[in-house]
């Protein structure tokens, strides 16, 4: 982004623009490899302290099938893989407040497996077109939400009743849930609010396509502008809008993927073309981890999903490199 269109961006949107810091290191770089598969994907904290993340290339020396993973990491480094299905492709993955871990999948399935390894009975979702891939999933109290993107909706499987409900809600692609209920999208190119009770109240329009999403302690909402290389934060006003929103530019072809907020109140976000990470706090300021790795290398890592782990560091994975990092802050 040059400076003109930077300055014309900020003054036409009226926001708030800084731009992104190439700084010093922060923190230890960590990575560990895959065992025996390849290409990590989403990745998501769980209660037993570990960080799991979805497999997308698997290959099972003794049945010659290619399986759907998942994969646990310690805290430590150690990684342990399970399969959850013969064909399909995991795609994103939370635990849910059952404390089963929940993956979405390409098949248009929920597959289930607890902490411990025990693989569960998926939970099909169904619907006008079947099959079609899942896309981001995210858990409250009583549910698990996930987008469908092939039917345009948002669905909603009640665990303690099997139950789903569904929102019409068009090229939903992640969500989050808010302490308040509100369950946050991205669509296209723009920001969406729902409502439990009503479906969709508002949306908010982006200056790119959206792609993750987290949400803050303080509950502002943060999104990754993937092809427009911005970071949106959404600051919610009434229900139903209109919310505040706010762009900030990142380094030049960062392409920021995913993205997760911390408890301290910064935000995290992969930057997939640079392969390394970001942090971004409240006031917009984002600071790169460490320095970019040249885009020509065939060893680049393109961080792809990312978490907060239980110790407080970033856990993401690099794909193209078959391994699973973190940036040990402390």
């Amino acid at each position: 982004m040059t400076l003109l269109r930077l300055v014309l961006l900020c003054a036409g949107l009226s926001l708030l623009c800084v731009p992104a810091a190439q700084a010093a290191s922060i923190g230890k770089l960590k990575e560990y490899r895959l065992p025996t598969s390849t290409d990590p994907h989403e990745v998501a904290s769980a209660s037993d302290g570990n960080v799991w993340f979805t497999v997308q290339g698997a290959f099972n020396e003794e049945t010659f099938q290619t399986p759907g993973q998942v994969a646990r990491v310690t805290p430590r480094g150690d990684i342990t893989e399970f399969d959850i299905c013969d064909f399909c492709i995991p795609n994103d993955v939370v635990q849910g407040p059952d404390g089963i871990l929940y993956v979405s999948d390409n098949d248009g399935h929920l597959r289930r497996i607890t902490t411990s390894g025990e693989l569960l009975s998926s939970v099909p979702v169904g619907g006008e077109v079947f099959g079609d891939p899942l896309g981001g999933v995210a858990a409250d109290a009583t549910s698990i939400w996930f987008a469908d993107p092939f039917n345009s909706r948002i669905g909603r499987y009640t665990v303690s009743s099997g139950e789903f409900t569904f929102y019409p809600a068009a090229a939903v692609d992640d969500l989050a849930v808010a302490a308040d209920g509100t369950v946050w999208f991205t669509g296209s190119n723009e920001i969406g609010e729902l409502d439990p009770n009503v479906g969709v109240v508002s949306t908010t329009a982006l200056s790119g396509d959206g792609a993750g999403i987290a949400i803050a302690p303080n509950g502002t909402v943060w999104v990754t502008e993937i092809f427009a290389d911005l970071i949106a934060r959404l600051t919610p006003s009434t229900p139903g809008g209109p919310h505040q929103l706010a762009e900030f530019p990142t380094a030049v072809d960062a392409t920021p993927l995913g993205i997760a907020a911390a408890p301290d109140g910064n935000v995290w976000f992969t930057q997939n073309l640079r392969g390394n990470i970001a942090r971004i706090g409240q006031d917009g300021v984002i600071t790169e981890a460490s320095k970019p790795v040249d885009f020509s290398d065939p060893k680049r890592p393109d961080p792809v999903g990312i978490t907060i782990g239980a110790d407080g560091n970033p856990w993401y994975a690099e794909s193209l490199v078959d391994k699973v990092a973190t940036l040990r802050l402390r």
